[in-house]
């Protein structure tokens, strides 16, 4: 469909410019930070209007400021590792343990091929616990 080609376009170059490919560390600016979730209420809200499930979700991840952590080869979502809510990666535990997917070795990652992979599986995760808007 045209229309969710253009949201992950828009979604996929907001994390670009957050997880540059090439050289330097997470850009982690407020602006940056509010693009990505206005980026991603816009697309709840038409996702919700298409009857979409996945639009909770979505509505989470720009609540809380979330989004997946671009490591070059995948993106990731981690469990909280010290101190809560630290990074937009983290997720508590409990959103963490029903992710679909499995931790590879000892941190607590999980990683998946695309940022929009990653994306629907917090979304499952969300629709998993009942979490609503």
């Amino acid at each position: 469909m045209v229309e969710e080609e253009s949201f992950r376009r828009s979604i996929d170059a907001a994390l670009r410019k957050v997880w540059p490919e090439h050289g330097g560390g997470p850009r982690h600016t407020p602006e940056l930070r509010a693009e990505i979730a206005g980026l991603y209420a816009v697309y709840a809200d038409w996702l919700e209007e298409q009857g979409d499930e996945r639009a909770v979700g979505y509505r989470w991840l720009a609540q809380h400021g979330k989004y997946p952590r671009g490591s070059g080869e995948s993106w990731d979502w981690w469990g909280f590792r010290g101190s809560v809510d630290a990074h937009p990666e983290d997720l508590t535990s409990l959103v963490w343990r029903c992710l679909p997917g499995t931790q590879l070795g000892e941190a607590p990652v999980k990683d998946y091929p695309t940022a929009e992979s990653a994306e629907r599986a917090l979304c499952k995760a969300i629709r998993f616990l009942g979490i609503h808007s």
